[in-house]
């Protein structure tokens, strides 16, 4: 009461009128609005990911973006196609896929409430497909 200093971490949203009174008996008041916490938009870029294809080597690196400054996210797909593996704290997709599937990537913020804030991207892992071979006979 004598700083009018305002600490804490709120739990529920509202307002309060802060009213101060200096030595002459003057007031003076201000409202405080406590707003509850809305998910930042989180992107994912590319989107969609290179595709890859079976029996080819697969690298790619995911950025997500949107969270507070310093944020960060946790990695997360269903049904990551065999041979692919996901690094949970940078996103980088690597491996040899040897079979097809088509997943979501996710990044996933987590807000001070613990609130999970969510982007994704595509990943496509197609079929090996053997380029065309021209036979020429000679005369």
């Amino acid at each position: 009461p004598s700083t009018g200093a305002i600490s804490g971490t709120p739990t529920v949203d509202g307002s309060a009128t802060i009213t101060a009174t200096d030595a002459n008996g003057c007031i003076g008041t201000t409202t405080l609005t406590i707003n509850p916490f809305s998910c930042p938009i989180i992107t994912v870029t590319p989107n969609p990911l290179a595709s890859g294809t079976v029996g080819t080597a697969y690298n790619a690196s995911p950025v997500a973006s949107g969270a507070p400054g310093g944020s960060s996210y946790t990695w997360t797909s269903v049904g990551l196609p065999a041979g692919l593996s996901l690094n949970a704290t940078t996103g980088a997709i690597t491996g040899t896929p040897t079979a097809t599937g088509l997943v979501t990537i996710t990044a996933t913020y987590e807000g001070p409430g613990g609130e999970q804030c969510q982007g994704s991207t595509a990943l496509e892992v197609k079929p090996y497909c053997c380029p065309q071979i021209f036979i020429s006979i000679p005369e």
